[in-house]
């Protein structure tokens, strides 16, 4: 049986932020963007807060 590692809260959150940007960015842009746009888009995003 393999035992899940526990991964640190922080680590978690920056996953989740991704994983919601990669949905916002699909949602309103569509399907199809190239990986670097979507990290640009991130970032952009993120930096308004």
């Amino acid at each position: 049986m393999v035992t899940p590692l526990e991964i640190p809260e922080s680590t978690e959150w920056i996953a989740k932020q991704v994983i919601n940007a990669a949905f916002v960015v699909h949602k309103e842009l569509g399907p199809g963007l190239l990986e670097s746009s979507v990290s640009l888009l991130y970032l952009l995003v993120n930096n308004r807060k």
